[in-house]
């Protein structure tokens, strides 16, 4: 994680289950909350449902600036999820030191 993120944002994973420790049937709420324990990032759960998702998907999560209650985003779809933190400094590249040529085996 970039170290010049001062205060973090409250990212709260809408996933069907609000209980944290509850498994969620979804494989990509598992790839999601498994790639932000592993990096140590702090985040909330709440149940959430297709109907409410923006892209009708679970899991789906908001970002809100600290101490506030309201979103300033919201991301749908654990991918984009992913690399919009990738890209925000908040999770590691963990594919960043493969050669192209071994980045492309990844996505056959």
């Amino acid at each position: 994680m970039d170290s010049t993120h001062k205060t973090l944002p409250t990212f709260t994973i809408f996933r069907g289950s609000k209980n944290p420790g509850a498994y969620v049937w979804s494989p990509f709420v598992t790839k999601l909350e498994t790639r932000l324990r592993f990096a140590g990032l702090p985040y909330r759960t709440d149940a959430g449902s297709p109907k409410s998702a923006p892209r009708g998907k679970i899991p789906y999560m908001t970002i809100s600036e600290p101490n506030t209650n309201a979103p300033t985003a919201s991301l749908a779809d654990s991918g984009i999820i992913i690399e919009n933190l990738k890209e925000n400094g908040f999770l590691d590249d963990l594919n960043a030191g493969l050669s192209p040529s071994r980045k492309r085996m990844i996505w056959r």
